[in-house]
């Protein structure tokens, strides 16, 4: 079968993406901001010419495209972040027998507690060595599984994290080319999650569980769509059970489904959540927990927007930083923001939900005190079903975030922030004022 001339386009764009990747995987230290910056805005415009000229190609060779990309990190190390070293430390103290959520890393190093695998090296690469883990009960099943097959061998357990993660981004790709053909969308509006070089590098090269959150959220949606309640609340409650961002979409099923089927569905979801963390529950699991959530929105800052300009004004007020306060009050105000579209959408049509979820998610991250990277993985997903592109740009921009790991001093560059934020709102209120004009001038662009 010979190749038509499209089809060349897309092996030529992968042929100068794969290169690129391999640096990415293989070469690249994040405290290289520069090369990062410069690497990433070579593969923008290769994503970009796809995306423009995606109705032209066929979808399976999108399809392999993505897969292809995504093998290239088979065998590499995470390169910008050290997450994966907690993944491993939480699979070998199962295998201890040692739950990860009553001891603390210091805890068992400093009371030299002889564990297989574990040891001051590990140790040494943990980010959070001062917390309990805050990973839920699916996540540490793929931790367990991990560490399997050899305890103390760290590439063992990389390479199969990594398979898991691949794995599950062919379970998303099947799911969001069902459910953008239940929906009657574009097929090929597959190419904007499943080429974009922040998923690939993030969820395929840095190994975070937004993966799975997103595949199992996928396949919630698309048994709801085919109105099969018990299977979309299974995959639901996964999706939790892998990280606990999709509690907040629930209140978004009000007014979508009868009161008694609604009440099932909340009933089964939370339900089948319990049950994930039943083989772990005891009061100590629980306040750790807990504790660890907790010290997430009174603690940890990074790539914020809301929040910095806030904490600013905090200084000026009171002299210091008063994330504590803020931190919580402005998830409080999340919180009501979703009951509020909640209220106000519930006699939409179900197929409004992941623009409702893009919102809802959208305010949060907005209002949030930490954003990695990595979170927009799940927004970038949401807005496939969407007509809105705002996060394709915030994909992008979010990159300059990065520029804190290339200083000695971990310090954030609150000039790129600015950049990176005023962009994104800039093309965001854009979208909402001008809806109908200017998706029609965007279209001309990303059809």
């Amino acid at each position: 079968m010979s190749l038509g001339n499209k089809q060349l386009k897309i092996i030529a764009s992968l042929a100068f993406a794969i290169p690129i990747y391999i640096y990415i995987g293989y070469f690249l230290d994040r405290t290289e901001f520069a090369n990062l910056l410069f690497a990433f805005s070579l593969l923008f415009v290769i994503y970009s010419w796809q995306l423009i000229n995606r109705q032209k190609l066929k979808l399976n060779w999108l399809i392999i495209s993505a897969i292809t990309l995504r093998l290239l990190f088979l065998f590499s190390e995470p390169a910008l972040s050290d997450d994966v070293y907690r993944y491993i430390w939480d699979g070998r103290l199962w295998h201890a027998g040692i739950n990860p959520y009553i001891y603390l890393p210091e805890h068992i190093i400093n009371n030299d507690i002889h564990i297989d695998g574990i040891d001051q090296n590990l140790y040494e690469q943990l980010n959070s060595k001062q917390y309990f883990s805050i990973y839920p009960p699916f996540s540490q099943v793929i931790f367990y599984l991990s560490t399997a097959f050899s305890v103390d061998n760290l590439w063992v357990s990389i390479i199969m994290i990594r398979a898991s993660i691949l794995f599950a981004e062919i379970i998303s790709f099947f799911a969001i080319l069902k459910i953008l053909d239940h929906l009657k969308l574009p097929e090929k509006h597959f190419a904007i999650y499943a080429l974009n070089p922040l998923v690939i590098v993030e969820l395929s090269g840095n190994l975070h569980f937004e993966a799975w959150l997103i595949a199992f959220l996928l396949l919630s949606f698309l048994m709801f769509l085919k109105n099969r309640i018990l299977l979309s609340a299974f995959f639901m409650a996964l999706s939790i059970s892998t990280k606990l961002w999709p509690l907040m979409f629930l209140p978004l099923f009000f007014g979508k489904l009868k009161f008694n089927v609604l009440f099932r569905y909340y009933g089964l979801t939370l339900s089948f959540v319990l049950l994930s963390f039943l083989p772990l529950m005891n009061l100590d699991l629980m306040q750790n927990l807990f504790q660890s959530i907790d010290l997430y929105f009174q603690k940890f800052e990074f790539n914020a927007s809301v929040f910095y300009i806030l904490r600013y004004f905090g200084y000026l007020w009171k002299g210091y930083d008063l994330v504590q306060v803020i931190g919580p009050l402005l998830a409080f105000i999340t919180f009501l923001f979703i009951l509020f579209l909640a209220i106000k959408r519930r006699h939409q049509a179900i197929a409004d939900l992941p623009k409702e979820m893009l919102f809802s998610f959208s305010f949060f991250l907005f209002l949030s005190t930490t954003v990695h990277p990595w979170y927009l993985c799940l927004l970038l997903l949401l807005s496939v079903f969407t007509n809105y592109r705002f996060v394709i740009l915030w994909s992008f921009t979010s990159i300059l975030s990065y520029y804190a790991y290339s200083q000695v001093a971990w310090q954030e560059n609150f000039l790129l922030l600015s950049i990176e934020y005023i962009l994104v709102f800039t093309f965001l209120i854009l979208e909402l004022k001008y809806e109908r004009t200017f998706k029609e001038k965007l279209a001309k662009f990303l059809p």
